[in-house]
C-alpha cells in the first residue's frame, strides 16, 4: 500500500512499475500513510492501525509473492532446465530413454492426425484437427529445445553419432515461427495439399467432361496416362490441364509459403530456405559436389 501510495507501484499495471522495483524513501505521501497507523499506538486493535495504513485488516503473503515473483520465475525456469551431463554416455542415455519416449508421444499424435486428415482430405473438422495438434506438438518441442538442447554446443561433443542427433534436434523447424505464423504456415500446406490431392481434369478422349463424375484424378489415373501414354499431343494435354487444376490454384498460397518459409529458416539460424534444406545432407560442400 506504500508503494501504491508513493505511485512506485501499479498493481493493474505492474509490467510498467513492479513491485521488486518500489522505493518509497523520502516520499511525503507514503511517509503520511505510514504515520497515521503508527500513530495510532496501543489505543486501537492491531488491524484498526493496519487498516488505516493499507485499507485491508487480514494479513497474508500475497504481497512477499508479488515481490520476490522475478526471484521465483527464474528459479523456476532454472530448475526446469536440462540436467548437467558430466558424460557424453549420461546425454546419449537421456536422449534414448526420457527424450525418445517424449518424441515418441508426439510423434505418434502428429502421425495420428496427419492419417486421418489424408484419408479424409476434405473434411474441415479433420483439418482442424491437425492445425491444432500441430500448433501443441510444436509448442511442446519448443519448450524442451529452450530447456534442453539450446544451451547445448554441438562441438562440445566426440561422438559423431551423438553430434547428428543434437544437429537435428536443434533446428526446431517450423516450430520455430510464432504460434500466429505456425498456424498460418499450417493452414497453407494444407490448402495447397488439398488442391493437388482432389485436383481433377477430364481425359483426353473427353474434353468437355463432367469433372465431378467423369475427370481423372491424379492417382492412379493421371499418372498411369503419364507413365504409359506414347501420344504427344495427349502428354502435352494432361500435363498442361493438370498445373492448370493444381498449380495455377495454388500460386498466391504458395507465395506465402515462401515468405513463411524463409521466416522458419532464418528463426532457425540460416540464410535461407535452400540452406535450411542442404543441411539435412550434412555436408558443407554439397553443391560443389553436385558440381
Amino acid at each position: 500500500s506504500l508503494c501504491i501510495e508513493a505511485g512506485e507501484y501499479d498493481p493493474d499495471n505492474p509490467d510498467a512499475k513492479p513491485l521488486h522495483k518500489c522505493d518509497f524513501y523520502q516520499n511525503t505521501a507514503a511517509g503520511d500513510r505510514l504515520r497515521s497507523g503508527l500513530s495510532l499506538g496501543s489505543s486501537v486493535h492491531w488491524s484498526q492501525a493496519l487498516e488505516e495504513m493499507t485499507g485491508e485488516t487480514e494479513l497474508d503473503g500475497t504481497a512477499i509473492l508479488d515481490y520476490f515473483k522475478p526471484l521465483y520465475d527464474y528459479l523456476v525456469d532454472y530448475n526446469n532446465q536440462s540436467p548437467p551431463f558430466e558424460t557424453e554416455e549420461e546425454l546419449i542415455n537421456w536422449l534414448g530413454n526420457t527424450y525418445e519416449q517424449f518424441a515418441s508421444e508426439n510423434c505418434y499424435q502428429q502421425q495420428v492426425a496427419e492419417w486421418d486428415y489424408a484419408t479424409d482430405i476434405d473434411n474441415p473438422e479433420k483439418a482442424a484437427v491437425l492445425t491444432q495438434v500441430t500448433l501443441d506438438v510444436a509448442e511442446k518441442r519448443k519448450e524442451w529445445w529452450q530447456q534442453h538442447f539450446a544451451p547445448l554446443n554441438v562441438d562440445d561433443y566426440q561422438d559423431e553419432q551423438l553430434k547428428r542427433q543434437l544437429r537435428s534436434l536443434k533446428n526446431l523447424g517450423s516450430a520455430a515461427l510464432s504460434v500466429d505464423k505456425l498456424e498460418e504456415f499450417t493452414n497453407i500446406l494444407q490448402s495447397m495439399r488439398n488442391t493437388y490431392s482432389t485436383g481433377k481434369i477430364c481425359p483426353y478422349s473427353q474434353q468437355a467432361c463432367v469433372l465431378e463424375n467423369e475427370g481423372l484424378s491424379l492417382e492412379p489415373d493421371i499418372e498411369a496416362v503419364i507413365a504409359t501414354s506414347t501420344d504427344y499431343d495427349e502428354l502435352e494435354y494432361v500435363w498442361k490441364s493438370w498445373r492448370d487444376a493444381s498449380g495455377a490454384k495454388i500460386r498466391e498460397n504458395y507465395k506465402e509459403y515462401v515468405r513463411l518459409s524463409q521466416e522458419v529458416a532464418e528463426a532457425n539460424g540460416f540464410n535461407d530456405t535452400g540452406e535450411m534444406w542442404r543441411s539435412r545432407y550434412e555436408t558443407e560442400n554439397f553443391i560443389e559436389n553436385l558440381e
